[in-house]
């Protein structure tokens, strides 16, 4: 008789002072531009548990706060969001 067991899920836990590295950035980045749903309403939907899941796979455990962070920080670097939305460069009136 064999006994299965299941493999816990290592939980991390966010602290004050982290700040996600390039390569997690990188990842993130590459998973929410092919997110059906929009950065804003990705929160507390089966797309955001897909891209956790996969990040996770990708970088190492991450927890739900750290992926969110990730996701604001490629963000604001304009890495994702909608391209319509970026200021053009504003002209001189003469």
């Amino acid at each position: 008789m064999s006994i299965r067991t299941k493999k816990k899920r290592k939980e991390v836990q966010m602290t004050e002072n982290w700040k996600p590295n390039a390569r997690q950035l990188k990842a993130a980045t590459e998973l929410a531009r092919t997110s059906p749903v929009p950065l804003d309403r990705l929160p507390y939907t089966p797309d955001f548990d897909a891209i956790h899941h996969d990040l996770a796979e990708a970088v190492g455990p991450m927890s739900a706060a750290q992926v969110w962070s990730c996701l604001l920080g490629a963000r604001k670097r304009g890495w994702v969001g909608s391209r319509s939305r970026t200021s053009k460069p504003r002209t001189r009136k003469e």
